[in-house]
């Protein structure tokens, strides 16, 4: 699965509707759907009250997202 999403990176871009599927299947394969590095991920607490979430980021890019 890594393999495959690695090779459809630059196909898709935020603005387009097929991003968020692959978004996720990024981090479920753990990658950045920006690089293709592997992600770091992290439990958080959210400032709007005590929500904690699950936070993924790149260490190589800017890419970064909360997933509850």
């Amino acid at each position: 699965m890594k393999e495959t999403l690695k090779k459809q990176l630059g196909w898709f871009s935020p603005d387009q509707a097929e991003w968020y599927e692959y978004e996720l299947n990024c981090i479920a394969a753990d990658i950045c759907p920006k690089c293709g590095r592997d992600l770091i991920s992290y439990e958080k607490i959210v400032a709007k009250g005590p929500i904690e979430s699950t936070f993924f980021e790149c260490p190589t890019c800017d890419w970064q997202k909360y997933a509850q």
